[in-house]
């Protein structure tokens, strides 16, 4: 049985996907396709007083298979994806058979689409320095963000050139950090760098200096989910595209302590920034030297921006030490056998 605040919960689902529905369909060369919660999905059908051949609705496990039929039968056209509430974290694969890609959150609350996602098999955090699908856009609506790629880390790990392991040293990590900001020192963007911090490629070539790319950064924040990234120059957009083959920011919003400015689009989790730190300090550096000016200005902030990621930085360590376990016990286990009650090998017998 449904109690009523699920009941509720679900009201809201469908209203927003209908009413964004509204707001959104009626071009013929307009694919729409909306993605709710499966607990919703036959009201949402019936209710839709819009419904047309060129609209469709769906859920999150039937989304890619939704998305390839749909570019069969409506090859050249533009796809409106609309996500409803109740999907926070979304991957997606738009092939090329769509000439335009417009993501749109149905509610104000975060869409996260992963690192994974592609439009035309190229990264969505690639979109702006693709080599081909010129002709191509891809549009991010408000409270929609793009999760950064992972980084290949070199085999030595760059660890922190100061204590970071608990909460406490979080004050006093903020003053080295900040030391080092003022200092002549900088920090050069190889290649992979520039790849994984794609605030700072469209602006910085390889090997500039990251302070040269500092002021794309329009605005910054952090949440429960990890770190928001928005950079300039953003287009807004009030309806469709504007221009052709461009990345377009549609709306605005106020990030952190920043001034209005379009949405951010760029989003790392938490513990992918934990990696980074724990892993390959000097990418981490290029991060916060990148979003330093909102970091300055707000050092209660910052300090709590340490916190979190230093909670991250636990839980990233744990991990990486149960994952190093487990496989140790699996060899130990195929080489040896089970081990018994007493944590012993049990050896077999050749």
């Amino acid at each position: 049985m449904v109690s009523p605040e699920d009941s509720e919960h679900q009201e809201d689902e469908i209203r927003d996907v209908i009413a964004a529905i509204d707001n959104h369909a009626g071009p013929q060369s307009l694919i729409v396709l909306a993605v709710v919660s499966k607990e919703v999905i036959l009201k949402a059908k019936s209710r839709c007083s819009n419904a047309s051949a060129n609209i469709e609705i769906t859920t999150e496990e039937n989304l890619q298979t939704a998305i390839s039929s749909l570019a069969t039968k409506f090859s050249g056209k533009r796809l409106a994806l609309i996500i409803s509430k109740s999907h926070c974290f979304v991957t997606l694969r738009v092939p090329a058979d769509f000439t335009s890609l417009d993501v749109i959150s149905a509610s104000q609350n975060k869409i996260h689409l992963e690192s994974e996602s592609t439009y035309c098999s190229v990264p969505l955090t690639a979109w702006s320095r693709r080599a081909s699908y010129r002709d191509h856009e891809l549009i991010v609506r408000p409270h929609v963000y793009l999760e950064v790629a992972d980084y290949e880390f070199p085999s030595t790990d760059i660890p922190p050139p100061f204590k970071l392991t608990d909460e406490e040293d979080a004050p006093a990590a903020a003053k080295n950090i900040k030391t080092m900001m003022e200092s002549s020192t900088t920090t050069q963007i190889s290649s992979k760098q520039s790849n994984v911090l794609p605030w700072l490629a469209g602006a910085v070539g390889v090997g500039a200096s990251v302070a040269t790319g500092v002021s794309i950064v329009s605005n910054f924040e952090f949440g429960i989910w990890g770190a928001y990234v928005s950079c300039g120059p953003l287009v807004a957009a009030a309806g469709n595209a504007v221009g052709t083959g461009s990345l377009v920011m549609a709306g605005a919003a106020t990030l952190g302590i920043g001034a209005a400015a379009a949405a951010a689009v760029y989003f790392i989790p938490w513990s992918k920034l934990a990696k980074w730190a724990a892993k390959g300090w000097d990418l981490f550096f290029i991060f916060v030297k990148s979003v330093w000016k909102f970091f300055k200005i707000a050092w209660n902030w910052f300090v709590s921006f340490l916190k979190l990621l230093i909670k991250a930085m636990k839980d990233f360590i744990t991990h990486v030490a149960n994952a190093v376990s487990w496989t140790g016990r699996a060899l130990f286990s195929t080489m040896f056998g089970n081990s018994n009650s007493s944590g012993k090998g049990a050896f077999k017998s050749m």
